[in-house]
């Protein structure tokens, strides 16, 4: 595994659950750490590990109590 870290923007109207898909397969294809992007004003770090439907929850959680949030490679 590499030691990078790719930051990207998210095109408005993009799906969460999808631009969370969509950096776990890049981590993957790119061999990369994380992916990290700020969607909705919370910062996400996406790595290979990552389970998209407790990111998407995450996500949700840190959007309803107004704080900044890191999903980091979570594993199940």
């Amino acid at each position: 595994m590499s030691n990078f870290i790719l930051k990207v923007e998210v095109l408005a109207g993009t799906d969460i659950a999808d631009a969370i898909y969509e950096a776990k397969q890049k981590c993957e294809e790119l061999d990369l750490v994380y992916v990290s992007f700020d969607f909705n004003g919370i910062s996400m770090s996406i790595g290979r590990n990552t389970d998209v439907e407790d990111a998407v929850a995450s996500y949700h959680q840190a959007l309803k109590e107004c704080k900044k949030f890191v999903v980091k490679n979570s594993k199940r």
